[in-house]
């Protein structure tokens, strides 16, 4: 070959080596920048999991300490039901008693009324307008207890 050619080619084949380097200098940079991608990606899903979990642990604790303030007032308002349901229910007790004392003196008071209006129809002369007074003051009572007795019960 001549020395010409043999630069030439010394030349090309340099030239040749030197695209080739730059070419795998290329290709690795590209590797190596895939690769750092690679690891900010998987670093960002596991700062992003990690966010995730705390907030949701923090959701999560926010939504327990909630639900717990809520239970403790629910019962604490069935506590109040349930002593609201007994003092009922002694009402209940104590107004049966009273309705029963009440019913027992207006019955009185009525039994009062039948024995003096039969002393009426029996009664002589002089002592009639004795009689009729009693009567009229047993009515009064009766009526007033009755009266009294409705008003209270309704």
């Amino acid at each position: 070959m001549s020395p010409a050619k043999n630069a030439k080619s010394k030349t090309a084949s340099k030239k040749k080596t030197q695209a080739k380097s730059k070419v795998t200098k290329a290709k690795t940079q590209a590797t190596k920048a895939k690769t750092q991608a690679k690891t900010k990606a998987t670093k960002a899903k596991t700062k992003a999991k990690t966010t995730t979990k705390k907030s949701s642990t923090t959701l999560k604790k926010k939504q327990d300490a909630y639900a717990a303030k809520m239970k403790k007032q629910v019962d604490k308002l069935d506590a109040e039901i349930e002593s609201l349901e007994k003092k009922g229910q002694k009402a209940a007790r104590d107004l049966k008693a009273e309705y029963r004392e009440q019913l027992k003196q207006a019955r009185a008071a009525k039994k009062k009324l039948q024995t003096r209006v039969k002393k009426l129809a029996n009664t002589s002369e002089d002592k009639w307008d004795q009689v009729k007074d009693e009567v009229e003051h047993a009515w009064g009572a009766v009526t007033s207890s009755v009266n009294y007795f409705k008003s209270k019960f309704k």
